[in-house]
């Protein structure tokens, strides 16, 4: 979630945002978990070291590094935790 009524679903089939009357199609990018802290900081990551953030506007696509898959996403105002297979700990401040 992202705050209010907006709702996000990230699957294997994209990301979807409720609007607080239907799901909408944001991405067709599949995403194992979505976290935010807030309307304009929502984070997506998934496999293969797959992570976006949407930014109020779009949703943008971020290099991390890793080719772990990425299975958990923590955001808050101090930073963004990601973590992953084979021990894979990411964070962004």
């Amino acid at each position: 979630g992202s705050g209010g009524s907006v709702v996000w679903l990230a699957s294997k089939g994209g990301v979807y945002l409720h609007n607080g009357t239907s799901y909408l199609p944001a991405s067709r990018t599949a995403y194992n978990h979505v976290a935010g802290s807030g309307p304009n900081n929502v984070w997506f990551v998934g496999n293969l070291g797959s992570s976006a953030r949407w930014d109020g506007a779009n949703i943008v696509g971020l290099e991390t590094g890793v080719v772990e898959h990425l299975n958990q996403v923590w955001a808050h105002s101090g930073g963004v935790w990601a973590v992953g297979d084979n021990g894979a700990v990411l964070r962004h401040p």
